[in-house]
Order: C-alpha cells, then sequence, then structure tokens
C-alpha cells in the first residue's frame, strides 16, 4: 500500500509499505481527514530517537474503521472515528500509577509516526481500539473533530486557556534550540510537507 515516509532524516516522500495486520484488541483504519503537525518536522529533522527506514509519518486524522479484532467490543468496521495523537499503552501497569506519558519506556504515548507507523497511509493499525479511539458526536463535522485528536489525553478547558497552551506550545517549539541550530524554516517545511500529502491524494 502506499504511505508517506520519513525515507531519511531530512527526506520524506511516498512509498509502498507492506499493509497493517490485525491484532486481537486492534483495529485497522482508513485516513479519512489528516493534519501534519509540527512536531512531524521535528522527526523529520532528527528530533527524538532514531527512526527506522522509511517510517510512516503522522499522528494527527480521523478514521474509518475497517476492521476489529476479535477482542475489540467498542467499535464496529464503518465507524468514523478521532484517533488521538497520544496513543499510550492503556493496559500497562505504570498507566494504574498515573505515568500515562512514560509508562514501560519515557514518552511511550508518543507512538504513531515515532515507534510504530502512523496514519499518512492508505491503512494504519491500532494496536488497542477500545482504550485509543474515541467516538464522534452527532453533528460534529470532519475538520471539528480533527482539530480535537492533539489533544487527547487533556481535561477539558475552556477556549481562552486552550489558546493559551497552544500558545505556548508554539513558542516551546519556537525556542527549540536543535531546530534552531539546523536553520529549519519550520513553516516552509509544514507547508511543503503539506503540497507533497496533498499530491498523494487529490484526484490526478
Amino acid at each position: 500500500m502506499r504511505a508517506f515516509v520519513l525515507k531519511e532524516p531530512g527526506v520524506v516522500g511516498y512509498v509502498d509499505v507492506p499493509e497493517p495486520r490485525l491484532t486481537p484488541y486492534g483495529a485497522i483504519l482508513r485516513p479519512v481527514a489528516v493534519a501534519p503537525c509540527s512536531s512531524d518536522v521535528h522527526t523529520v529533522f532528527g528530533g527524538g530517537s532514531r527512526k527506522a527506514p522509511n517510517l510512516v509519518l503522522g499522528h494527527e486524522c480521523v478514521a474509518e474503521v475497517l476492521e476489529v479484532g476479535e477482542l475489540v467490543e467498542e467499535f464496529r468496521p464503518g465507524e468514523i472515528v478521532a484517533v488521538p495523537a497520544i496513543t499510550p499503552n492503556w493496559r500497562d501497569r505504570g498507566i494504574q500509577e498515573r505515568n500515562f506519558k512514560h509508562a514501560s519506556a519515557p514518552f511511550s504515548g508518543h507512538q504513531l509516526g515515532r515507534s510504530q507507523p502512523g496514519v499518512f497511509a492508505e491503512k494504519f493499525l491500532i494496536p488497542d481500539a477500545d482504550t485509543t479511539l474515541a467516538k464522534i458526536p452527532a453533528g460534529l463535522s470532519l475538520e471539528q473533530a480533527l482539530m480535537c485528536v492533539d489533544e487527547g489525553v487533556m481535561r477539558p478547558v475552556s477556549l481562552p486557556v486552550l489558546r493559551q497552551m497552544i500558545t505556548a506550545s508554539i513558542e516551546s517549539f519556537l525556542a527549540d534550540r536543535s531546530l534552531a541550530e539546523s536553520g529549519v524554516q519550520y513553516v516552509a517545511v509544514l507547508e511543503e510537507m503539506i503540497s507533497i500529502l496533498l499530491e498523494g491524494v487529490l484526484p490526478r
């Protein structure tokens, strides 16, 4: 299947990758709305741990459920769901100790597009559907649902607080020394990633 990947540090593009394999608690999904994130840029230019070659990027999307494992109870094929950007293993003992960010490993919730294939592909796997996916309330558009996925493990907040959080996040990103030293123009990179993504999904 076709996927948008990190070919090597600083180089992205479309390649053919193996299709995901269903797991007992998992679900295979098809993205219907995606958003590139500034942290995708960080990943592309060497942020965090070393990444596998041809790592499928992306961790923000709304998707259609295609298949579910035999132990999945809450979701069925055909449903449109929100896929949180942060997907910790909620069955890990560390989660029960309120360590959702680092249970079993540092930043273990940051899996999609980092330690496991992301959502910028024709299909992708969520290993534990019932503890990860979210049903979309009636009346919510795909665009509105997509804007919620980056806050998948956040408590509800007011709009002014959310604005403040987003502003602080952007300021933190701009202050990232590794990006500043590399000379990466993150706005230009995001625009380029968006154009490449659109090239892959728009009708020819």
